[in-house]
């Protein structure tokens, strides 16, 4: 769908993605305004952006990445965020992407069901290497 949106106009994407952050926040005490500013990405025309991927930048840590992973907490966890840039332990990957893509479905089926407590998140929760061998004994 993205590519067939390639040279849809600025103002009806912006028009779309405002409608669905209305839907979004409708039972919150949230009042959704107009952006100030725009920027519209069309990465399917640009011959540039093939290959690119995030990185953590100079004076950004990997905790950044899992920032960016949260639910936003102001639409009480119903704005998700997913992408290999939401994912420390595979950043710049489609596997990251996919994981985070699997995180955010299994949050929203969590939010729509109404159930307790926090959902599984097989990214935020993944087993280190030190937790599977434990500590050094060679000493």
């Amino acid at each position: 769908e993205a590519m067939e949106r390639t040279d849809e106009p600025t103002s009806s994407l912006v028009s779309s993605a405002m409608g669905v952050l209305r839907r979004i926040f409708e039972s919150s005490d949230v009042a959704v305004t107009e952006p100030k500013k725009v920027a519209v990405s069309r990465w399917g025309a640009d011959p540039y952006s093939k290959g690119s991927y995030s990185y953590v930048a100079v004076g950004a840590s990997a905790e950044d990445y899992d920032e960016l992973g949260r639910p936003e907490q102001s639409s009480g966890g119903r704005l998700l965020f997913a992408g290999e840039h939401t994912c420390k332990e595979h950043p710049d990957t489609v596997g990251g992407a996919v994981l985070t893509g699997w995180r955010s479905a299994r949050h929203a089926l969590h939010v729509m069901n109404g159930d307790a407590g926090d959902p599984f998140d097989e990214v935020f929760k993944l087993v280190s290497l030190e937790d599977i061998v434990g500590e050094d004994d060679s000493d």
